[in-house]
């Protein structure tokens, strides 16, 4: 689902020249909970227990939501949302990471081309390293 390849994308920035010099787990995402499009219906049908047979295995990305991942919205994070987080259909060339000042361009491509609800949905930054005595 969304979660796990964010977490994929994560783990491949770990090797990049543009984060070398950091401890590992230096990058952290600020999701906005409020900014994902959903498809009509589709929270409610989570809410009662509707998922993907695949959902409860990709429940692990989750605990990306402990760490990489910092959480921004709706607290607690309700139960319909973290099922479209984890959802396989909400998956691979859903998501996309791009330099920010690059995004407005971006959108306005993806509008354009039909993609009406392509959004920002997060912003991807480095930790300050921590300095040892």
């Amino acid at each position: 689902g969304l979660l796990g390849h964010l977490g994929g994308l994560l783990a491949c920035s770990r090797g990049s020249p543009e984060v070398a010099g950091h401890p590992e787990g230096a990058l952290v995402v600020d999701l906005d909970g409020l900014a994902i499009p959903v498809f009509a219906g589709a929270r409610e049908l989570l809410a009662r227990g509707q998922a993907s047979s695949l959902a409860p295995a990709n429940a692990e990305a989750l605990t990306l939501l402990r760490g990489a991942v910092r959480w921004i919205g709706p607290e607690p994070l309700p139960l319909s949302l973290a099922g479209v987080l984890i959802d396989p259909q909400t998956c691979g060339p859903l998501l996309a990471a791009l330099p920010a000042a690059q995004a407005p361009a971006a959108l306005s491509a993806l509008h354009g081309a039909g993609f009406g609800q392509a959004a920002v949905i997060a912003r991807v930054r480095a930790l300050p390293r921590t300095r040892t005595p």
